[in-house]
C-alpha cells in the first residue's frame, strides 16, 4: 500500500478504527484577502512559475525516494521559460517522467495547454510535430 493514506498500517488503523475519507474539496474566499496578501501571493506564484523544480522541492515528502537531480531541474526550468525548446538526452535520462513533472506544473501555475513532443531521436520528434502540425 503507498503511503499517506488514513487507515495505512496498523498504528494508523487502530488509532482511527476504519479506513475514512479525506475531504477533499474546500472553499476559499479570495475576496477576503487583504491587498498585501494578494500581492504576497502573486509574487509567489511568480517565482514558482520560473523555478517549478524549487516548487517541487517544497512540495516533496520527506521520505520520497526520488528526488530531481540537475538536468531534470534544467529541463523542468527551460520548459517553464520558453514555448518552442529542443532536449535531447540518452535513455535513463527521465525525459518523460520530467514531461509529466512540467505538464504538472503548467497546469497548476499556467491558463491553457503547452504541447510538448518527447522522442528518442530529432528524427522522430521531427515527424510527429510535422504530423500534429498538418492536423
Amino acid at each position: 500500500m503507498p503511503g499517506g493514506y488514513f487507515g495505512e498500517g496498523k498504528r494508523l488503523s487502530k488509532k482511527l478504527g476504519k479506513w475514512t475519507k479525506k475531504d477533499t474539496e474546500k472553499t476559499f474566499d479570495y475576496e477576503a484577502l487583504s491587498d498585501e496578501q494578494k500581492k504576497s501571493a502573486a509574487l509567489l506564484i511568480s517565482f514558482f512559475r520560473y523555478y517549478p523544480d524549487l516548487w517541487y522541492d517544497v512540495i516533496r515528502s520527506s521520505n520520497a525516494k526520488y528526488k530531481l537531480e540537475l538536468p531534470q531541474r534544467l529541463m523542468l526550468r527551460v520548459w517553464a521559460r520558453y514555448r518552442n525548446t529542443y532536449i535531447t538526452g540518452g535513455r535513463g535520462l527521465t525525459k518523460t517522467y520530467t514531461l509529466q513533472l512540467s505538464k504538472d506544473h503548467d497546469g497548476i501555475f499556467f491558463p491553457g495547454e503547452k504541447i510538448r513532443y518527447v522522442a528518442p531521436s530529432q528524427k522522430q520528434s521531427a515527424k510527429l510535430a510535422s504530423d500534429a502540425f498538418k492536423t
